[in-house]
Formats: structure tokens, C-alpha cells, sequence
């Protein structure tokens, strides 16, 4: 046995921009936004026991930190948003604030100065996977925010806008006397007089809210902030701070060393696996119309599948066998799109027996084939219907060994693999029936196209090279978000074939009758708390 540490300094969060100078490492700090190395602020500039909220400063630990350590912290933390959405989905009203504090202030919900840090950029590299997951990080860490400084006396809060050099102006006495009358005019039937209390000089844009709600006084471009909203200065730079750290992130998953890859990567997919926010819980509200008919799956394959699963499907129809990752990685997919279980036990018996030569009927009846199949339909075991997995867990699985054809081919294919299968030409998603005089029965991707989809999985973006190869294999199309599942995929493909089939009462187009390119709008999936968006079809010239 031996025991497993993470070492902070080295454990992801390294400058992605080589070549940049000191100065400029200093004051980006190690990678994922930690800041500038500073002095530790003295107990009263801290937030309770909790270190510098904002998240600025590089932490500095001189000793390794347990694996175990590390993945109790995330968990916890995640938990804590998970636990401040879930309130925030049940829209609490006037009570919503209060309830929110006492969330926080659980006792198993308490961090130290350690394992807070600690736990929020781990965070921060698990959740910048999609622009959604990332508003969804950053919407519930300035709650998080919001509610720890609600409890900070005015005089931590006026510390914390020092250190994070949020530029403020105290007002001086000579402009509060000139200013009184108007001062008073914005302030509530309940507030103190306008004099009572100290107020800051800030440019009005970075305080819109309270300029919306008239609380403010605006006098030369420069907003008069009494100090109780002081805060929202510290939200307001947070949130911007938070937002473009986020997004980097995303670059510092892509330069990890392989053993961060192997094992930190593997466990904060797996932290967002397990709460499922973004892909699994859209997989009911996805609308696919017509369940899928086992006679035709293969046809349907060949049109609206994702490269993974159309591989899958051509290797079970040529070879009729798929060992155990495969068949759980295909079987879930056609499970979602509406097979039922007993057309599932009959597909696969037909499949995997067509041939007598690695499986036969004996072979089957008496093998765990069958009882795999009902066991993922929730008819075995411990009675739980699986959902089909997402690109995540499929990028991030064990990937394919020998005679094996799982996984992901824009991560586990290598470049020749890859290029050959970019260059097979396709059917037509959009050319049905007459529609194929206009849109051509076939899609072949360019040399450019080829080289544009198989640069994105060189540099790791592997739903990026995806959504890159459904755009050039859906002519005419405009892809906005990634996708977070095969299932998503073949919505999206199927969506695009309906918008460019004709009516039957309408005429079919033609190129100089129709000057309009057709546009498919794909949302994946909504973060937690937010409907499914449906897929929406617009027209430009």
C-alpha cells in the first residue's frame, strides 16, 4: 500500500501563458487566478476564520495534502452550492437571505482557511468544463460570497476593498453638507440621516443596481454609495474577477501532466457526474420525438449518430459482438432513445447471434448477456434504470484496449485513426427525398474541415471537435454550446433533418427560389434550476 498526496504547488495550478514575464506571474499567480503572493491581512481583515473570500492570494503550504484530504473538501463545498440552489429553487421570497445563512452556517458546512481555498479552485477546474456550468459556479459561489460578507462588521468590509484595490473616494464632509438635501431624498423612511454614516465616490457603472434602485446620488459621473451597500463594490468586483478566472481555467485542464490528468481530472468529473446538474437530469426532457424501432437503428445510425456511437453500431453490425464497455456505453444510448427492453433483449440476441461465431443462441441463453441488459433497465440487481452516460464519463472512462471500440474517438483515437474516419463521406442529414437535389445525398468535409476538427482533440477540446464535426456534417448549421451527451447529439440531428423537410403542402426549395440558409440553435442542457431550452430554428439571408 502508499499513500497518494497532492502537492499544492504543483497540483494544476501552473501558469497556461509560458514566457510571460515575472512580473506578470507575480500578479496572475499560479495559474487559476490565486493572485498576487502578499502577506498574509491580520486577523481582523478576515472573514471569521475563513482567508481572504476573494480568492486572490496565492495560499502557500509548506506540506503535502492528502489525496483524501482534497476529495472530502470538493465534495463538501459542492455540497454547500448544491444545497444553495436547491433553496434557490424553491424560491423562498423575503426569507430567502436568512434561510440561505443558515444553510451556510451548518456545522459540517464549516471550512478552514485550508480547505476552503482548497476546495473553491478545485471547483473552479472542475466546473469550467461549459460556459453553463461555469455561470452556474459563479451565480452560487457570489451567494456563498454574499452571505459570509453579510456577516463581516463595516469596518472588515472597508479592509477587504483595500486589499483588493477597489477604487473608492470617501466623500468629504464639505460635499455631504452641500449634497444633504438630495442625500436624503434617496435614502428610506427607516435609514438614518444622511449625514450619519460615511459614503465613498465610485464611477456609477460599477454600481447599477443601486443606480436602478435609486440609492444612489450621481453627481459628475461618480455614484455617492453609503457605506452599508458598500458590499456591492466587493460583489461586483468578485463576480468579474470570478468570471475571467473561470474561463481560464479551461485552458489549465488542457496542460495538465498526465498523473494530475489520471487522477485529479478523474475525480472532479466524477464530483460533477455524481450531482448531475447539467447533463443527466436534461436526458427525460429531451424531446426525440418517435421512439427508435430496433428494425431501423442501423439506418438511423449512419444519419443522426454521433461518431462514437455510429462506430459502436458498425462494429456490432459487421463483427456481431461488442465486449462489456461497449455494450454498456451503446446499449444505455439506444435505451435513451426510446428502446424498449424487450426490443433491447431482441436486437441484441439477433445482433450478437447472427453470426454463430463468437456467440451462439446456446451461447447466449446460457451467458449473463441478457441479465446485463435487463440489470441496466432497472428489471435486475438493485432495480435502477440507468441514464446514458454523458461525454464526460465517456472522455474520462477507461479508454479502449485491443479488439475494444468504447470510448471517445476525439480523445482515445489517434491522429491517423481520426483523420481517416473525418474523411469518409456521410449521408445528408437534410437530404430527404426531393430535399437531396438541393442540399446533396452525401457530406465529405473538406481538407480545412479535417484539419480544423482533428487540431481541436490534438489540443484536448474533445466536445469542441464534436460540435465542430456536427457542424460540418449538418450543412447550413450554427452551433452555440457544446454538447454535454451523445443523446443531445442526435436530438440536435435529428431537429436539423425536420427544419429541412419540406411540408407536404409546401413546395420543396430550390437554390434561387430560397436565398435563406437554415440555422439550428443547440442548448444541450440548462444548468440546475433552469428549464430545458428547446431547439430553436431561425433564418438569415
Amino acid at each position: 500500500f502508499f499513500r497518494v498526496y497532492l502537492r499544492w504547488s504543483t497540483m494544476a495550478f501552473q501558469s497556461v501563458q509560458s514566457g510571460s514575464s515575472s512580473k506578470r506571474k507575480s500578479d496572475s499567480g499560479l495559474g487559476l487566478g490565486l493572485g498576487a503572493t502578499a502577506k498574509k491581512p491580520k486577523v481582523e481583515e478576515v472573514v471569521g476564520k475563513g482567508y481572504l473570500t476573494m480568492y486572490r492570494y496565492r495560499p502557500v503550504h509548506t506540506k503535502d495534502i492528502g489525496i483524501d484530504k482534497f476529495e472530502e473538501a470538493t465534495l463538501k463545498r459542492m455540497k454547500l452550492l448544491s444545497k444553495l440552489f436547491e433553496l434557490d429553487g424553491r424560491k423562498a421570497g423575503d426569507g430567502f437571505m436568512a434561510q440561505a445563512k443558515d444553510i451556510v452556517e451548518q456545522p459540517h458546512f464549516s471550512f478552514t482557511d485550508e480547505d476552503d481555498t482548497l476546495s473553491h479552485y478545485a471547483l473552479r477546474l472542475a466546473l469550467c468544463i461549459s460556459e453553463r456550468w461555469r455561470q452556474w459556479f459563479v451565480k452560487y459561489e457570489l451567494l456563498l460570497f454574499r452571505i459570509r460578507m453579510s456577516a463581516m462588521p463595516a469596518r472588515q468590509q472597508q479592509s477587504l476593498l483595500e486589499m483588493n484595490n477597489v477604487a473608492v473616494e470617501e466623500v468629504t464632509e464639505k460635499e455631504l453638507q452641500e449634497y444633504r438635501e438630495q442625500l436624503k431624498l434617496i435614502q428610506d423612511a427607516d435609514d438614518r440621516t444622511a449625514t450619519d454614516e460615511k459614503y465613498y465616490k465610485v464611477p456609477f457603472q460599477r454600481v447599477l443596481k443601486l443606480v436602478e434602485r435609486r440609492k444612489v446620488l450621481i453627481r459628475g459621473g461618480s455614484a455617492f454609495v453609503p457605506h452599508r451597500h458598500v458590499m456591492q463594490l466587493l460583489e461586483a468586483t468578485y463576480r468579474a474577477q470570478l468570471m475571467a478566472e473561470v474561463n481560464r481555467a479551461s485552458k489549465v485542464r488542457v496542460n495538465l501532466e498526465p498523473v494530475e490528468r489520471d487522477r485529479i481530472l478523474a475525480f472532479l468529473d466524477h464530483v460533477v457526474e455524481n450531482h448531475d446538474l447539467e447533463a443527466q437530469q436534461s436526458l427525460d426532457s429531451i424531446d426525440l420525438g418517435s421512439k427508435i424501432d430496433r428494425r431501423h437503428i442501423h439506418d438511423v445510425a449512419q444519419v443522426h449518430f454521433p461518431m462514437c456511437m455510429r462506430h459502436l453500431d458498425e462494429h456490432l453490425k459487421d463483427d456481431h459482438h461488442l465486449k462489456f464497455h461497449a455494450r454498456w456505453q451503446y446499449g444505455l444510448f439506444v435505451k435513451q432513445l426510446g428502446l424498449t427492453l424487450e426490443d433491447a433483449l431482441e436486437f441484441w440476441k439477433s445482433e450478437m447471434t447472427q453470426s454463430g461465431k463468437k456467440v451462439t443462441v446456446e451461447t447466449w441463453n446460457k451467458s449473463r448477456y441478457a441479465y446485463n441488459i435487463r440489470h441496466y433497465y432497472g428489471a435486475e440487481g438493485k432495480r435502477t434504470s440507468y441514464s446514458a452516460s454523458s461525454c464526460t464519463k465517456i472522455i474520462m472512462g477507461p479508454p479502449p484496449g485491443p479488439e475494444q471500440f468504447h470510448g471517445c474517438p476525439f480523445r482515445h483515437w489517434n491522429e491517423t485513426q481520426l483523420t481517416k474516419e473525418l474523411q469518409r463521406s456521410r449521408p445528408n442529414p437534410a437530404a430527404k427525398g426531393k430535399q437531396a437535389a438541393v442540399f446533396g445525398a452525401k457530406v465529405e468535409l473538406t481538407s480545412t474541415q479535417v484539419q480544423d476538427v482533428v487540431r481541436k482533440a490534438k489540443e484536448g477540446f474533445y466536445t469542441a471537435a464534436c460540435q465542430q464535426y456536427f457542424v460540418h456534417t449538418h450543412p447550413g448549421t450554427y452551433e452555440e454550446s457544446l454538447f454535454q451527451t451523445p443523446v443531445h447529439y442526435y436530438a440536435a440531428s435529428k431537429r436539423y433533418t425536420e427544419e429541412h423537410t419540406p411540408k407536404a403542402e409546401e413546395p420543396s426549395p430550390s437554390p434561387s427560389s430560397s436565398g435563406q440558409r437554415s440555422y439550428v440553435k443547440i442548448e444541450p442542457s440548462p444548468p440546475p434550476g433552469t428549464a430545458a431550452a428547446p431547439l430553436k430554428s431561425e433564418t438569415s439571408p
